[in-house]
Protein backbone atom coordinates (compact mmCIF):
# COMPACT_ATOMS: atom_id res chain seq x y z
CA UNK A 1 0.00 0.00 0.00
CA UNK A 2 1.35 3.44 -0.93
CA UNK A 3 1.57 6.31 1.51
CA UNK A 4 -0.75 9.27 0.94
CA UNK A 5 0.46 12.83 0.52
CA UNK A 6 -2.24 15.32 1.58
CA UNK A 7 -2.03 18.92 0.40
CA UNK A 8 -4.03 21.33 2.56
CA UNK A 9 -5.27 24.20 0.41
CA UNK A 10 -7.25 27.43 0.29
CA UNK A 11 -6.78 29.14 -3.07
CA UNK A 12 -9.49 31.76 -3.74
CA UNK A 13 -7.35 33.76 -6.20
CA UNK A 14 -5.02 33.09 -9.12
CA UNK A 15 -1.91 33.87 -7.09
CA UNK A 16 -2.59 31.10 -4.58
CA UNK A 17 -3.94 28.76 -7.27
CA UNK A 18 -0.56 29.04 -8.99
CA UNK A 19 1.17 28.16 -5.71
CA UNK A 20 -0.95 25.03 -5.40
CA UNK A 21 -0.17 24.05 -8.98
CA UNK A 22 3.54 24.56 -8.36
CA UNK A 23 3.30 22.37 -5.26
CA UNK A 24 1.52 19.60 -7.18
CA UNK A 25 4.00 19.83 -10.04
CA UNK A 26 6.89 19.44 -7.61
CA UNK A 27 5.42 16.09 -6.46
CA UNK A 28 4.85 14.51 -9.85
CA UNK A 29 8.06 12.44 -9.78
CA UNK A 30 6.65 10.69 -6.67
CA UNK A 31 3.46 9.38 -8.27
CA UNK A 32 4.73 5.80 -8.58
CA UNK A 33 5.35 5.53 -4.85
CA UNK A 34 2.88 7.98 -3.28
CA UNK A 35 -0.75 8.90 -3.91
CA UNK A 36 -1.89 12.53 -3.60
CA UNK A 37 -5.04 14.04 -2.10
CA UNK A 38 -5.86 17.76 -2.17
CA UNK A 39 -8.06 18.78 0.76
CA UNK A 40 -9.39 22.26 0.07
CA UNK A 41 -11.81 25.03 1.02
CA UNK A 42 -11.94 26.14 -2.62
CA UNK A 43 -12.89 24.22 -5.75
CA UNK A 44 -9.78 22.97 -7.53
CA UNK A 45 -9.61 23.52 -11.33
CA UNK A 46 -9.46 20.50 -13.62
CA UNK A 47 -5.92 21.11 -14.83
CA UNK A 48 -4.70 20.57 -11.23
CA UNK A 49 -7.16 17.78 -10.36
CA UNK A 50 -5.84 15.74 -13.30
CA UNK A 51 -2.41 15.59 -11.62
CA UNK A 52 -3.57 14.05 -8.31
CA UNK A 53 -5.48 10.95 -7.18
CA UNK A 54 -8.19 12.51 -5.00
CA UNK A 55 -9.70 15.88 -4.12
CA UNK A 56 -11.93 16.85 -1.21
CA UNK A 57 -13.83 20.15 -1.15
CA UNK A 58 -15.30 21.68 2.02
CA UNK A 59 -17.29 24.87 1.36
CA UNK A 60 -17.16 25.91 5.02
CA UNK A 61 -13.96 27.97 5.33
CA UNK A 62 -14.68 28.88 8.93
CA UNK A 63 -12.88 32.07 10.01
CA UNK A 64 -12.63 33.14 13.66
CA UNK A 65 -12.50 36.83 14.58
CA UNK A 66 -13.26 36.85 18.33
CA UNK A 67 -10.16 38.26 20.08
CA UNK A 68 -10.12 35.55 22.75
CA UNK A 69 -9.63 32.84 20.12
CA UNK A 70 -6.87 34.50 18.09
CA UNK A 71 -3.30 33.25 18.01
CA UNK A 72 -0.99 35.34 20.22
CA UNK A 73 2.55 35.33 18.81
CA UNK A 74 5.29 37.21 20.60
CA UNK A 75 8.20 39.51 19.81
CA UNK A 76 11.11 40.36 22.12
CA UNK A 77 12.69 43.67 21.08
CA UNK A 78 15.33 43.25 23.80
CA UNK A 79 16.22 40.91 26.64
CA UNK A 80 13.68 40.81 29.46
CA UNK A 81 10.88 42.44 27.46
CA UNK A 82 8.35 40.56 25.33
CA UNK A 83 5.18 41.70 23.57
CA UNK A 84 2.47 39.07 23.18
CA UNK A 85 -0.42 40.09 20.95
CA UNK A 86 -3.39 38.73 19.03
CA UNK A 87 -3.40 41.76 16.73
CA UNK A 88 -0.77 40.85 14.14
CA UNK A 89 -3.66 39.60 11.99
CA UNK A 90 -7.41 40.15 12.28
CA UNK A 91 -8.61 36.56 12.15
CA UNK A 92 -7.75 32.92 12.71
CA UNK A 93 -8.06 29.96 10.32
CA UNK A 94 -7.74 27.53 13.26
CA UNK A 95 -11.05 25.74 12.63
CA UNK A 96 -10.77 25.91 8.84
CA UNK A 97 -7.41 24.11 9.06
CA UNK A 98 -8.81 21.36 11.25
CA UNK A 99 -11.78 20.85 8.95
CA UNK A 100 -9.52 19.94 6.01
CA UNK A 101 -6.88 18.17 8.14
CA UNK A 102 -9.26 15.85 9.97
CA UNK A 103 -11.42 15.26 6.90
CA UNK A 104 -8.35 14.16 4.97
CA UNK A 105 -7.26 11.85 7.80
CA UNK A 106 -10.72 10.29 7.86
CA UNK A 107 -10.75 9.81 4.08
CA UNK A 108 -7.28 8.26 4.19
CA UNK A 109 -8.32 5.90 6.98
CA UNK A 110 -11.42 4.85 5.07
CA UNK A 111 -9.27 4.09 2.01
CA UNK A 112 -6.95 1.95 4.17
CA UNK A 113 -3.88 4.20 4.07
CA UNK A 114 -1.62 3.74 7.07
CA UNK A 115 0.61 6.81 6.65
CA UNK A 116 -0.16 10.40 5.65
CA UNK A 117 2.35 13.09 4.76
CA UNK A 118 0.78 16.53 5.24
CA UNK A 119 2.04 19.42 3.10
CA UNK A 120 0.62 22.93 2.78
CA UNK A 121 -0.22 24.25 -0.69
CA UNK A 122 2.36 27.05 -0.62
CA UNK A 123 5.25 24.59 -0.49
CA UNK A 124 7.60 23.26 -3.16
CA UNK A 125 9.50 20.01 -2.67
CA UNK A 126 12.75 19.79 -4.59
CA UNK A 127 14.10 16.92 -2.49
CA UNK A 128 12.13 13.79 -1.52
CA UNK A 129 14.56 12.16 0.89
CA UNK A 130 12.61 13.12 4.02
CA UNK A 131 9.40 11.59 2.64
CA UNK A 132 11.11 8.26 2.11
CA UNK A 133 12.94 8.43 5.44
CA UNK A 134 9.73 9.29 7.29
CA UNK A 135 7.87 6.44 5.60
CA UNK A 136 10.26 4.02 7.30
CA UNK A 137 10.57 5.72 10.69
CA UNK A 138 6.88 6.58 11.24
CA UNK A 139 6.05 2.97 12.15
CA UNK A 140 7.37 3.58 15.66
CA UNK A 141 5.79 7.02 16.16
CA UNK A 142 2.46 8.79 16.09
CA UNK A 143 3.93 11.67 14.09
CA UNK A 144 7.15 13.11 12.74
CA UNK A 145 7.42 16.89 12.85
CA UNK A 146 10.13 19.50 12.43
CA UNK A 147 11.44 22.14 14.80
CA UNK A 148 13.76 25.01 13.91
CA UNK A 149 16.57 26.53 15.92
CA UNK A 150 15.78 29.98 17.26
CA UNK A 151 17.20 32.76 15.08
CA UNK A 152 16.75 36.51 15.32
CA UNK A 153 14.44 38.11 12.74
CA UNK A 154 12.89 34.78 11.75
CA UNK A 155 9.63 33.00 12.53
CA UNK A 156 10.38 30.92 15.62
CA UNK A 157 8.15 28.31 17.26
CA UNK A 158 8.65 26.20 20.36
CA UNK A 159 6.83 23.29 18.72
CA UNK A 160 6.79 21.51 15.38
CA UNK A 161 5.92 23.40 12.21
CA UNK A 162 2.64 22.51 10.55
CA UNK A 163 3.71 22.93 6.92
CA UNK A 164 5.32 19.48 6.61
CA UNK A 165 4.72 16.46 8.83
CA UNK A 166 4.14 12.71 8.70
CA UNK A 167 1.32 10.97 10.60
CA UNK A 168 0.72 7.34 11.54
CA UNK A 169 -3.05 6.86 11.19
CA UNK A 170 -2.93 3.66 13.23
CA UNK A 171 -1.65 5.52 16.28
CA UNK A 172 -3.48 8.88 16.29
CA UNK A 173 -6.33 9.54 18.70
CA UNK A 174 -9.83 9.05 17.25
CA UNK A 175 -10.47 12.76 17.80
CA UNK A 176 -8.16 13.34 14.82
CA UNK A 177 -10.22 11.10 12.54
CA UNK A 178 -13.72 12.51 13.16
CA UNK A 179 -14.34 16.26 13.13
CA UNK A 180 -15.92 17.50 16.39
CA UNK A 181 -16.26 21.28 16.36
CA UNK A 182 -17.20 21.57 20.04
CA UNK A 183 -14.15 19.54 21.05
CA UNK A 184 -11.77 21.67 19.01
CA UNK A 185 -13.28 24.94 20.24
CA UNK A 186 -12.82 23.72 23.81
CA UNK A 187 -9.16 22.99 23.12
CA UNK A 188 -8.75 26.45 21.61
CA UNK A 189 -10.49 28.15 24.53
CA UNK A 190 -8.21 26.42 27.04
CA UNK A 191 -4.98 26.89 25.11
CA UNK A 192 -2.71 29.81 26.07
CA UNK A 193 -1.10 29.69 22.60
CA UNK A 194 -4.23 29.56 20.39
CA UNK A 195 -2.36 27.89 17.55
CA UNK A 196 -2.95 24.74 15.52
CA UNK A 197 0.66 23.60 15.75
CA UNK A 198 0.74 23.45 19.57
CA UNK A 199 -2.71 21.91 19.91
CA UNK A 200 -1.97 19.33 17.20
CA UNK A 201 1.30 18.44 18.92
CA UNK A 202 -0.55 17.86 22.20
CA UNK A 203 -3.05 15.61 20.39
CA UNK A 204 -0.25 13.53 18.87
CA UNK A 205 1.21 13.07 22.37
CA UNK A 206 -2.12 12.19 24.00
CA UNK A 207 -2.82 8.64 25.14
CA UNK A 208 0.83 7.65 25.09
CA UNK A 209 1.60 8.97 21.62
CA UNK A 210 5.18 9.63 20.51
CA UNK A 211 6.65 12.27 18.21
CA UNK A 212 9.97 12.15 16.42
CA UNK A 213 11.24 15.72 16.18
CA UNK A 214 13.63 16.50 13.35
CA UNK A 215 15.58 19.65 12.51
CA UNK A 216 13.62 21.88 10.13
CA UNK A 217 16.88 22.93 8.49
CA UNK A 218 17.10 19.44 6.94
CA UNK A 219 14.11 20.35 4.78
CA UNK A 220 15.24 23.79 3.69
CA UNK A 221 18.92 22.96 3.28
CA UNK A 222 17.91 20.39 0.67
CA UNK A 223 16.08 23.00 -1.39
CA UNK A 224 12.50 22.59 -0.18
CA UNK A 225 10.50 25.80 0.22
CA UNK A 226 7.59 26.55 2.54
CA UNK A 227 5.18 29.34 3.55
CA UNK A 228 5.52 31.03 0.16
CA UNK A 229 2.13 32.70 0.60
CA UNK A 230 3.57 34.89 3.38
CA UNK A 231 4.80 37.22 0.63
CA UNK A 232 1.54 37.14 -1.32
CA UNK A 233 -1.09 39.87 -1.42
CA UNK A 234 -3.18 38.17 1.27
CA UNK A 235 -0.47 38.84 3.88
CA UNK A 236 0.64 42.27 2.72
CA UNK A 237 -0.53 43.91 5.98
CA UNK A 238 0.76 41.26 8.39
CA UNK A 239 3.36 43.47 10.03
CA UNK A 240 3.94 43.83 13.76
CA UNK A 241 2.20 47.21 13.77
CA UNK A 242 -0.12 47.07 16.74
CA UNK A 243 -1.16 48.56 20.09
CA UNK A 244 -0.42 46.76 23.35
CA UNK A 245 -0.86 47.35 27.07
CA UNK A 246 2.43 47.98 28.83
CA UNK A 247 2.12 46.24 32.20
CA UNK A 248 4.87 48.36 33.76
CA UNK A 249 3.78 51.86 32.74
CA UNK A 250 0.07 50.82 32.71
CA UNK A 251 -0.43 52.69 29.44
CA UNK A 252 -1.15 51.75 25.85
CA UNK A 253 1.91 51.71 23.62
CA UNK A 254 2.32 51.04 19.93
CA UNK A 255 5.01 48.98 18.26
CA UNK A 256 6.08 49.19 14.62
CA UNK A 257 8.38 46.32 13.64
CA UNK A 258 9.18 45.84 9.98
CA UNK A 259 9.33 42.06 10.23
CA UNK A 260 9.42 41.27 6.50
CA UNK A 261 10.03 44.06 3.94
CA UNK A 262 13.45 44.63 2.40
CA UNK A 263 12.63 48.31 2.14
CA UNK A 264 11.19 50.82 4.59
CA UNK A 265 7.62 51.21 5.81
CA UNK A 266 5.80 54.29 7.09
CA UNK A 267 3.08 53.82 9.67
CA UNK A 268 0.48 56.33 10.78
CA UNK A 269 -1.57 55.76 13.95
CA UNK A 270 -4.66 57.93 14.50
CA UNK A 271 -5.97 58.12 18.06
CA UNK A 272 -9.65 59.02 18.60
CA UNK A 273 -9.84 60.27 14.99
CA UNK A 274 -7.86 63.38 15.91
CA UNK A 275 -4.32 62.76 17.20
CA UNK A 276 -1.67 61.38 14.80
CA UNK A 277 1.48 59.46 15.72
CA UNK A 278 3.95 58.63 12.94
CA UNK A 279 6.59 55.92 12.56
CA UNK A 280 8.63 56.93 9.56
CA UNK A 281 11.11 55.02 7.38
CA UNK A 282 11.25 51.88 9.50
CA UNK A 283 13.76 49.56 7.78
CA UNK A 284 13.69 45.78 7.65
CA UNK A 285 13.89 44.24 11.15
CA UNK A 286 14.00 47.71 12.73
CA UNK A 287 11.43 48.58 15.39
CA UNK A 288 10.07 51.59 17.23
CA UNK A 289 7.80 51.85 20.27
CA UNK A 290 5.84 54.94 21.29
CA UNK A 291 3.32 55.59 24.05
CA UNK A 292 -0.15 56.56 22.86
CA UNK A 293 -1.98 57.14 26.16
CA UNK A 294 -4.07 55.73 28.98
CA UNK A 295 -6.46 52.99 27.91
CA UNK A 296 -9.49 54.70 29.46
CA UNK A 297 -8.85 57.77 27.32
CA UNK A 298 -8.71 55.86 24.03
CA UNK A 299 -11.89 55.06 22.10
CA UNK A 300 -10.43 54.30 18.67
CA UNK A 301 -7.10 53.42 17.06
CA UNK A 302 -6.70 53.52 13.27
CA UNK A 303 -3.59 52.06 11.64
CA UNK A 304 -2.33 52.89 8.14
CA UNK A 305 0.75 51.35 6.52
CA UNK A 306 2.18 53.32 3.60
CA UNK A 307 -1.20 55.03 3.26
CA UNK A 308 -3.23 51.78 3.23
CA UNK A 309 -5.69 51.01 6.01
CA UNK A 310 -4.60 47.99 8.01
CA UNK A 311 -7.06 48.02 10.88
CA UNK A 312 -9.29 50.09 13.13
CA UNK A 313 -9.92 49.29 16.79
CA UNK A 314 -12.99 50.53 18.68
CA UNK A 315 -12.49 50.49 22.47
CA UNK A 316 -15.22 50.78 25.08
CA UNK A 317 -15.91 49.78 28.67
CA UNK A 318 -16.88 46.27 27.58
CA UNK A 319 -13.74 45.33 25.63
CA UNK A 320 -10.89 47.24 27.29
CA UNK A 321 -10.18 44.40 29.72
CA UNK A 322 -10.21 41.91 26.84
CA UNK A 323 -7.80 44.15 24.94
CA UNK A 324 -5.32 44.04 27.85
CA UNK A 325 -5.63 40.26 28.09
CA UNK A 326 -4.83 39.57 24.41
CA UNK A 327 -2.21 42.27 23.74
CA UNK A 328 0.28 43.13 26.48
CA UNK A 329 3.90 43.21 27.55
CA UNK A 330 5.68 40.62 29.69
CA UNK A 331 8.76 41.54 31.75
CA UNK A 332 11.27 39.04 33.08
Amino acid sequence: MKDLIVIGAYCPDKERENMLNNCVESLQHLRKNFDILISSHTIIPEYIVSKVDYTFFDANNQIITDWKYLNQPWFSPYDGFTIQSAFVTESSTYMAVYRVLISSFGIAKALNYKTVHWIEYDSILNDYSELYDNSEKIKNYTAITYKKKFRNYESNLEWGYGCFQTINLEKVTEKMLIFDEDFYFELLDNSPNKTNEKITQDLYLSKGGKILFKNFDILTDNGNRFNLSSKSKKDEMDYWTLPFYDTKSETIKFITWNNKDNGEINVMVIINDERVIKFERVGQFAWQIKEIGNIDDISSITILIDGKLKRRFELDDENRKRFIKVSHSVYS
